[in-house]
């Protein structure tokens, strides 16, 4: 993940944000290795486990059957100054292809 802007002094427009953006989400992929056996709550979507990490700690695991549309990210901290932000998200699946996307993000 990156911006079109500034975001502190140690990450200047286009560089990586992964050490500052938490990505959210659950997988059942834990539950499936467990050979269904092992939930993670007995009452509570027992077969989904919890997937929150900065997104430069994150596996090949956490991300294996996301939820289509289930996840999110969010910042441990605002920029240094606020403002408008293109946010820039690149995704590669193991065959190579390559998911890009972006957002407008106002930091007021």
């Amino acid at each position: 993940m990156w911006s079109s802007a500034d975001w502190d002094a140690e990450h200047p427009a286009g560089t990586s944000l992964n050490d500052l953006a938490r990505f959210s989400s659950n997988t059942p992929w834990p539950y499936i290795q467990s050979g269904y056996t092992q939930k993670y709550h007995e009452q509570l979507n027992g077969e989904y486990y919890p997937v929150d990490k900065l997104i430069s700690e994150l596996t090949p695991d956490d991300m294996t059957l996301l939820p289509r549309g289930g996840f999110y990210f969010r910042f441990v901290t605002r920029p240094a100054q606020p403002g408008k932000h293109t946010l820039f998200v690149r995704l590669t699946a193991d065959d190579g292809k390559v998911f890009e996307a972006s957002c407008d993000v106002d930091f007021q």
